[in-house]
């Protein structure tokens, strides 16, 4: 189908509250997993899109809660990052459950758990950065998800060197 043609499909299917895989070029693709996440959740930071390639890697990406120039601007005029990485975080952990599934690194396996459960905490206590100075900043969210990882990597049992390691944070 032509693009404007899948993408009108592909909406079809989603009213309908079918479930539907889209192999398409970018352009569709940045509009699904863009504009979707923010009429879901006001923000395309809390989504992460995964593309396997061929040669089996993968792409993990996501966005970031806002324009690049809006952050920059604001950075720049009240020393403020509103910039959200839970997509980040949950791109990090894919990937290292990528890494783990495809070279049986059980590390890594661990590292991706843990990093899961981290962000788990960190979305029930609403560590993402906020918008305006005041709230918490990017510094402040980066710091929450480190304590909460941290915290995971210590009370896990599959690897007793990490959990020795972070014992005493």
């Amino acid at each position: 189908l032509a693009p404007a043609e899948a993408t009108k499909y592909s909406l079809e299917r989603i009213r309908r509250g079918e479930d539907t895989i889209s192999v398409t070029g970018n352009v569709l693709r940045d509009y699904l997993t863009d504009l979707f996440p923010i009429l879901e959740v006001g923000t395309s930071a809390k989504m992460l899109s995964i593309v396997p390639l061929l040669a089996g890697g993968g792409l993990f990406e996501t966005g970031a809660g806002g324009s690049a120039p809006k952050h920059v601007q604001q950075l720049v005029q009240e020393d403020y990052l509103r910039w959200d990485s839970l997509g980040e975080f949950f791109a990090l952990a894919a990937s290292l459950e990528h890494l783990a599934d495809t070279t049986g690194n059980e590390r890594a396996r661990v590292l991706a758990e843990t990093l899961d459960a981290a962000t788990g905490t960190f979305l029930e206590n609403d560590k993402s950065p906020g918008r305006a100075l005041g709230t918490i900043d990017n510094r402040g969210s980066h710091f929450y998800l480190a304590l909460y990882w941290a915290q995971e990597l210590a009370k896990q049992t599959k690897d007793a060197d990490l959990a020795a390691v972070f014992a005493p944070v």
